[in-house]
C-alpha cells in the first residue's frame, strides 16, 4: 500500500511540474538552458519571462535564485516578478515576497506585467563570466516551496562568442551536448587536452583526450556552469561553456 501511495505521489508531482510553460524572450525554456549575453545593455541583455498555466487549477509561482558566480554582493541587477522587483539578491532569494503567495495564475491564464531578469554587473573578476542559476517554483498560500518547475542560467560574458561550436569544430573537437548529467561525450579528430574551470577561474579538472569518440566522467562535479578549454596537438585552442546538472 505504501508503494502505491509513493508511486501516486510521484505521478502527481510530475503532473504538477508540467502545469506551467515558461518562455524567455519569446522562446520556450528547456531545463538547464543557458542564456549568454556579451553586453550589459538593458534592451539587449534583459531576459523577459512569460508564464502560462496549462492546468485546470490556479497555481502560485515565484522565481528563485539557486546560485550566483562572480557577483559576491549580488547587486547591479533586476530580479522581477510582477508586482515586485529586487535590485540585490543572494542564493535562496525569491520574488515576489509580497504577496507571500507569489504570482497567482488562474487555470489557462498567462502572466502580464513586468517579469524579467537583467544583470549590469561586470564581475568581481572582470576577466571571468558572471552567472546566475535561477528557477521557477510553485508555492502554497504562505509562500512555502512546493515544486521546482524549471531551472535555467543567465550568463554575462564580455567575450561571449555565439560561434563557440564552430570554433570547436575548427579545432577538430565536437561535443554531443553542452548540458551534462554525468558524462561529457566528445569526438576528437586528434589528440588534445581538456581543462575545466569554474566561473571564478579555478581549474577544476584536467583530462587527456585521444583521437576518436570518448566519454569523460564528470559525475563528481557540482552542478554549475563551467568553462571547457581544449588544446589540440597542433596548438589549436577553443573554449565553450558547459552546464553540469
Amino acid at each position: 500500500m505504501k508503494k502505491i501511495i509513493l508511486i501516486a505521489g510521484l505521478l502527481l508531482c510530475g503532473i504538477a511540474q508540467a502545469q506551467i510553460t515558461v518562455t524567455g524572450n519569446g522562446e520556450a525554456i528547456t531545463e538547464g538552458q543557458t542564456f549568454t549575453f556579451n553586453t550589459l545593455d538593458a534592451e539587449t541583455a534583459t531576459l523577459d519571462l512569460h508564464f502560462t498555466n496549462t492546468s485546470t487549477e490556479s497555481v502560485n509561482i515565484k522565481m528563485k535564485v539557486l546560485s550566483i558566480s562572480n557577483n559576491t554582493a549580488g547587486t547591479s541587477l533586476q530580479f522581477c516578478i510582477d508586482p515586485q522587483c529586487f535590485f540585490s539578491i543572494s542564493e535562496g532569494s525569491t520574488v515576489p515576497s509580497n504577496p507571500q503567495s507569489g504570482l497567482t495564475l488562474e487555470a489557462g491564464a498567462s502572466s502580464t506585467g513586468d517579469n524579467h531578469f537583467w544583470s549590469s554587473y561586470t564581475g568581481d573578476n572582470e576577466s571571468m563570466s558572471v552567472s546566475y542559476t535561477l528557477a521557477i517554483i510553485t508555492v502554497d498560500g504562505s509562500g512555502n516551496e512546493l515544486n521546482q518547475l524549471i531551472s535555467f542560467n543567465y550568463v554575462y560574458s564580455s567575450t561571449a562568442n555565439i560561434n563557440d561550436f564552430e570554433a570547436l569544430q575548427n579545432a577538430g573537437i565536437s561535443l554531443e551536448s553542452t548540458i551534462i548529467k554525468n558524462n561529457m561525450e566528445i569526438n576528437a579528430q586528434q589528440n588534445a587536452s581538456l581543462e575545466l574551470y569554474n566561473m571564478n577561474g579555478q581549474l577544476i579538472k584536467s583530462v587527456t583526450i585521444s583521437t576518436g569518440n570518448q566519454s569523460i566522467d564528470l559525475s563528481s562535479l557540482s552542478s554549475a556552469i563551467y568553462i571547457a578549454r581544449f588544446a589540440t596537438e597542433d596548438n589549436k585552442t577553443s573554449q565553450i561553456r558547459v552546464v553540469k546538472q
